[in-house]
């Protein structure tokens, strides 16, 4: 068996979002493990521009309308001379060119990724890219592949959920340094404690939930709240926090996020806008420091935020439930620091790079044993 794999991913994109980081984090893992990655993305791209900073083999493709007659053929003349083991598209706009070019130059292993829960029907051009044209389908959540395999009536051996991870630094900071010095980025008392509110695609509902909860618990709990990750960028939120604005803290790219969720003593994870989104990567980051996490009742947040064993799970319409949740994570010294051990070690074993990594490995290894064994004696 083959002990390195040549991938190609195609990728329409051209913002620097959750797509475009897992495919460069999936791509850096595999060249570290000895595998060739290479990224076939817009030119002006930032996932194009990073991967060939990092000297990771690059094709610039646009993959819009007008040019789609050239790039299939460009893509034809890359696969036959690159020779992959996997084309992995991530967008239906690059699907449908690459997988297809991927298909008639014989590309042993074709995957599409669907990084959005969005519902899907079974047209034809969906069965032609999810069926006919893709030997396997990667989601980053389990709601999604079930949805997947009931559409199209794929199996369990032929769509994976495989979420998003977090590639960890090489140590973190004290708890204690950690709330200190956010403390001091703010110009607060150094005994300031602090709850976050994480969201990567912040809902104006539920953050009008946690406004309306914190508060409910500004009585009990004189915490400041720490607006984390996309939810707290100007014009998203600040407008809804002005009422309690000496309280509530924009984060600012000024104290990374590592920092940020080891200073918290609970961090709150709202569902965003897609109602079938994957896990989210501001939890799972926040777990890895081990901050105590209340969730929102939503698909991908259950996936790895499981009631009174990861973390607590709130109704996220109603500021009661989350106040509530809040609370008991806050005040419940013994049965919160379990939760969060048991969700630190599971994201460590789950939700790692590394994790990733190997569970793609296991399928292109699966893929390629079903391959040699069409072509033992005896079996054609």
């Amino acid at each position: 068996m083959r002990s390195f794999y040549k991938i190609i991913h195609t990728s329409a994109g051209s913002g620097w979002g959750e797509t475009e980081r897992r495919i460069l984090t999936e791509a850096v893992w595999m060249e570290n493990q000895g595998h060739l990655p290479v990224i076939a993305a817009p030119l002006k791209s930032p996932l194009f521009q990073k991967a060939r900073a990092r000297g990771i083999v690059t094709y610039p493709l646009s993959f819009q309308t007008l040019a789609q007659v050239g790039e299939y053929g460009q893509l034809k003349q890359i696969f036959e001379n690159e020779q992959p083991f996997v084309v992995n598209a991530h967008s239906r706009e690059d699907a449908r060119l690459a997988l297809k070019a991927a298909q008639k130059t014989g590309v042993p292993c074709r995957i599409i990724t669907r990084h959005s829960g969005g519902r899907l029907k079974n047209t034809w051009p969906n069965r032609n890219l999810y069926k006919k044209l893709s030997h396997y389908v990667f989601t980053t959540g389990q709601d999604t592949a079930r949805h997947v395999q009931s559409v199209f009536g794929l199996s369990e051996m032929e769509v994976f959920s495989i979420p998003d991870s977090i590639r960890p630094p090489s140590s973190l900071v004290p708890k204690d340094r950690a709330r200190k010095d956010l403390a001091r980025h703010f110009g607060l008392a150094p005994e300031t404690r602090f709850i976050g509110v994480l969201c990567g695609n912040a809902d104006k509902r539920h953050l009008k939930t946690v406004l309306d909860a914190f508060t409910l618990l500004g009585k009990s709990h004189p915490h400041h709240l720490v607006v984390a990750g996309a939810a707290g960028k100007k014009g998203n939120a600040s407008d809804l926090f002005q009422k309690e604005k000496s309280r509530i803290h924009l984060s600012t790219s000024a104290i990374p996020d590592w920092h940020v969720y080891r200073g918290l003593d609970c961090s709150i994870q709202i569902p965003g806008q897609d109602d079938f989104a994957g896990v989210p990567t501001e939890m799972i980051k926040a777990m890895y420091c081990s901050c105590p996490v209340v969730g929102g009742e939503a698909t991908g947040i259950r996936d790895l935020l499981v009631h009174e064993q990861t973390g607590l799970v709130f109704d996220p319409a109603s500021p009661e439930s989350l106040a509530g949740a809040v609370s008991t994570s806050l005040n419940e010294d013994g049965a919160a620091l379990e939760r969060t051990y048991t969700a630190r070690n599971r994201v460590k074993k789950l939700y790692t790079a590394d994790a990733m990594g190997r569970d793609i490995i296991r399928i292109y290894r699966l893929h390629q044993v079903k391959l040699e064994r069409r072509l033992l004696p005896g079996s054609f």
